[in-house]
């Protein structure tokens, strides 16, 4: 099996990672991937990664008693057999309850559901992203050969805004929050390190005129590492950064306002 673009590489490597570890597909893709290494195996560890991720938050969160056997017995129900989706796999319906879990997870993290649910919820992605120190696919210090660098990885312009003077840029990587793509930048200087993501707007349901706005996100899984993040949006695009020295962060509030 060969795939000569960079999108199909992509596609089959994001529908392998959602197969159980035993799958033959799945192992198939994983020994093309040992061959090929370069990009190809970091976008690889990246998507275990984030699955790995994905299920210690799922660990954190209370999910009703029973809901994933009811949910895996409706092959098995024989009303499910009038609809095609009960000829589906059986891993394929444990792949839609994980998905199903995975969705309550993230909707216990929103403490209502007004405009301040969606801000609440990308600050705790991101900070979880920044706490992850996700290595770089493009090493530069150049703004400008960071854009060139993740041209074909994320659906949009990597134009970063202005950072404070003493921090400086790492790189970058194409990165996925929830199923979005997202440009997750790395800063360091004398006061730790930062990420900056640049996503579309729309993605994550923020709002259009979203002023720079300081969270400290409060689900349980932050609690541990309580650090503030920094969201704002412009025009079609969201901005977060998180800090390991929370005047950083401050700072770059009153630069945006």
């Amino acid at each position: 099996m060969t795939h000569d673009r960079p999108d199909d590489w992509r596609r089959a490597l994001s529908e392998a990672s959602s197969l159980p570890a035993d799958d033959p597909h799945r192992l198939e893709i994983q020994a093309e991937v040992a061959t090929r290494g370069g990009w190809v195996e970091k976008e690889w560890l990246a998507l275990l990664a984030e699955g790995e991720r994905w299920r210690i938050e799922l660990s954190r969160v209370e999910i009703p008693d029973g809901l994933e056997d009811r949910l895996l017995a409706i092959p098995d129900d024989p009303r499910a057999l009038r609809t095609p989706l009960a000829r589906l796999p059986r891993w394929a319906w444990a792949a839609a309850a994980a998905a199903v879990l995975v969705a309550l997870s993230l909707w216990s993290f929103l403490p209502s559901k007004n405009a301040e649910g969606p801000v609440q919820t990308l600050a705790l992605l991101a900070l979880n992203d920044h706490l992850d120190a996700h290595p770089v696919e493009v090493a530069t210090a150049d703004p400008a050969a960071l854009a060139v660098g993740l041209r074909e990885r994320v659906p949009f312009d990597v134009t970063l805004p202005r950072m404070p003077d003493d921090l400086r840029l790492a790189g970058g990587r194409r990165c996925t929050l929830g199923s979005h793509a997202v440009a997750f930048t790395s800063w360091g200087g004398s006061r730790g390190r930062v990420t900056l993501l640049k996503l579309l707007r729309t993605d994550f349901d923020l709002p259009e005129d979203l002023a720079p706005t300081i969270v400290t996100p409060s689900a349980a899984a932050a609690k541990a590492h309580p650090l503030d993040v920094l969201l704002w949006t412009r025009g079609e695009f969201g901005y977060v950064v998180v800090a390991d020295d929370p005047g950083v962060v401050r700072e770059i509030a009153r630069e945006r306002r």
